[in-house]
C-alpha cells in the first residue's frame, strides 16, 4: 500500500490540476484571442485607407535639376526640366540642411513663394497650368527668410508625381519613386569665396561680411608698366616725364620693386574713361588706397583727382582729389563743399612711406562721409557733405593719378605731385581699417 500511494503521488506531482493552474491556461487562451480579435479589426479599419487598385507610375516620367541657386538666408531657387515622355504634374521635395546628412527629411513644399510658378497642398508642388509638358523648364522659389524655413539647403530630392485615373475611373496620384533625383548643394562656408583677406589677394580685393571678394576697379602696381591688374582694362597712360624707379617699402612685404616716381611739375598718369562706367562711381560710397612718398615743403600737391568742380545750377560740384600741402591743419577746397581735400598734416611730409586710404562713405541718405587712414590707422573723419555735392556721374574728365584738375571748369591740370606713388586701387566700397590694414601688408 505504501508503494501505491507513492505512485499516485508521482502523477499527481506531474500533472497539477489546482484551481491556479487552470487559471493560468485561461488567460493565455483569452489573451491569445482579444490579441486575434484587435487585429482583425485593426486591418479591417485600415484597409478603407489603402486604395484597392492602386496605379504605378509609368515608365518615362522624369524630372532634370537643371539649375540650383542657394542664397543663404533669402531664397532657393531650382530649375527644373521635364526630361521624360510624359507631363509631369507636380512633385514633392524634400532637404536636408546640413552638408553631413545624407537624409533629406524636411519638405520644402510650404515654402514654396507662390508667384504664378505653381502652387503647394498636401506636401505636392503643382505646376501651373496643370502640369509640365515634356521639354519645358521652369523655375521656382522657395522662401528662407520664414521664420520656421531652413535657411540652408544643402541636398535636395525630388520624386515626380502624376494625377491618373485608377481601373475604377477615380482619380489617383502616382507617385514616381522610381524616378526620384537627388542632388548636393553647395551650402555654408561652401558657399564662401573668401574666409579671409587672404583668399583674395591675388585679385588685390578684400573679403567682406559676406564672404565675398570686394575686387578694386582699378589696380595700378607700377610695376615697370602702366597695366590695370584688376582685369577691368583701366590702363594708365604717362604724361610728361613719368619715370620708375627702384623702392620698397618700409611696412608691408617690403620686397624691392619699381615704383612711379614723378617731378612735380608736369608728370602724373592719366586713365582714360571705361566705357563700363567702372570709374563713374556716380553717388555710390568707395575707397581710394595708396603708398605715396614727397618730402615736399611749400604748396599743395595733388595725390590723385577725377572731374572738376564747377559753379553751375545748384553749384553742382563732380570732383574728388585728394592733396599733401604744408601747414597744421585739415583744409578743403572748394566752395560750398569740398572737392579736393588737402591734408596739412606734416608727418606726410618726412620723406618716409606712407600708405594711404581715402574712404567715401554714401550710407547716410543725407550726408556724405569723408574720412582718411595713413598706415592703416586713424580713422580721421574730415568731412560730411550732402549728397548731392559729390555727383561723379556727371563728369566726363579721365581720372588723374599725381596731379587734379585746378581751374573752374576749365579742365586744365596742375598741382602735380612730387614724390613717389605705387599700388594704387579704387574699390567701389567701403573699406575698414582692418581690410586697409590687409591692403597695405598684402
Amino acid at each position: 500500500m505504501k508503494l501505491k500511494n507513492k505512485r499516485a503521488h508521482c502523477v499527481h506531482s506531474l500533472f497539477p490540476m489546482g484551481k491556479r493552474g487552470v487559471s493560468e491556461v485561461i488567460a493565455y487562451v483569452l489573451l491569445i484571442g482579444i490579441s486575434i480579435t484587435i487585429a482583425v479589426v485593426a486591418y479591417g479599419y485600415l484597409e478603407g485607407f489603402v486604395p484597392k487598385n492602386t496605379i504605378d507610375c509609368p515608365d518615362g516620367i522624369s524630372l532634370a535639376i537643371k539649375n540650383i541657386n542657394n542664397s543663404e538666408g533669402q531664397s532657393f531657387n531650382v530649375t527644373l526640366q521635364n526630361n521624360g515622355r510624359f507631363n509631369v504634374d507636380g512633385y514633392f521635395i524634400k532637404i536636408a540642411n546640413n552638408s553631413a546628412s545624407f537624409l533629406a527629411d524636411i519638405d520644402l513644399s510650404k515654402y514654396l513663394i507662390q508667384d504664378g510658378s505653381g502652387s503647394q497642398g498636401g506636401g505636392i508642388v503643382n505646376f501651373p497650368g496643370g502640369n509640365l509638358g515634356i521639354e519645358k523648364e521652369i523655375q521656382q522659389k522657395f522662401n528662407s527668410t520664414n521664420a520656421t524655413a531652413p535657411k540652408q539647403v544643402c541636398l535636395v530630392e525630388i520624386t515626380p508625381i502624376a494625377y491618373l485615373k485608377n481601373s475604377e475611373g477615380r482619380n489617383t496620384i502616382a507617385v514616381c519613386t522610381n524616378a526620384k533625383i537627388k542632388q548636393e548643394v553647395l551650402c555654408g562656408d561652401q558657399l564662401w569665396e573668401c574666409k579671409t583677406d587672404s583668399d583674395c589677394s591675388s585679385s588685390g580685393g578684400v573679403c567682406d561680411s559676406a564672404h565675398k571678394c570686394a575686387n578694386p576697379v582699378i589696380w595700378l602696381e607700377f610695376n615697370g608698366d602702366y597695366t590695370d591688374s584688376s582685369d577691368n582694362g583701366n590702363t594708365g597712360v604717362p604724361s610728361g616725364g613719368v619715370t620708375f624707379v627702384p623702392d620698397s617699402y618700409p611696412l608691408g612685404s617690403g620686397k624691392p620693386q619699381t615704383v612711379l616716381n614723378l617731378d612735380g611739375i608736369d608728370d602724373y598718369v592719366r586713365v582714360p574713361t571705361a566705357d563700363d562706367g567702372s570709374l563713374r562711381f556716380g553717388k555710390n560710397s568707395f575707397t581710394v588706397t595708396a603708398w605715396m612718398k614727397t618730402s615736399l615743403s611749400t604748396s599743395n600737391r595733388g595725390a590723385f583727382g577725377n572731374g572738376y568742380y564747377d559753379w553751375g545750377p545748384g553749384f553742382g560740384m563732380y570732383s574728388l582729389g585728394f592733396c599733401i600741402t604744408q601747414g597744421s591743419s585739415v583744409h578743403y577746397s572748394g566752395m560750398p563743399a569740398p572737392l579736393q581735400a588737402c591734408s596739412y598734416t606734416s608727418e606726410w611730409r618726412d620723406g618716409s612711406w606712407k600708405h594711404f586710404a581715402f574712404v567715401v562713405d554714401r550710407s547716410n541718405p543725407n550726408n556724405v562721409d569723408v574720412t582718411s587712414y595713413i598706415n592703416g590707422v586713424g580713422g580721421t573723419f574730415w568731412y560730411s557733405t550732402p549728397q548731392n555735392q559729390i555727383d561723379l556721374t556727371a563728369t566726363d574728365k579721365d581720372l588723374l593719378v599725381g596731379a587734379l584738375y585746378s581751374a573752374y571748369g576749365t579742365g586744365s591740370i596742375g598741382f602735380n605731385f612730387q614724390g613717389k606713388i605705387d599700388d594704387f586701387r579704387i574699390y567701389p566700397s567701403v573699406l575698414n581699417s582692418s581690410q586697409i590694414q590687409s591692403i597695405m601688408t598684402s
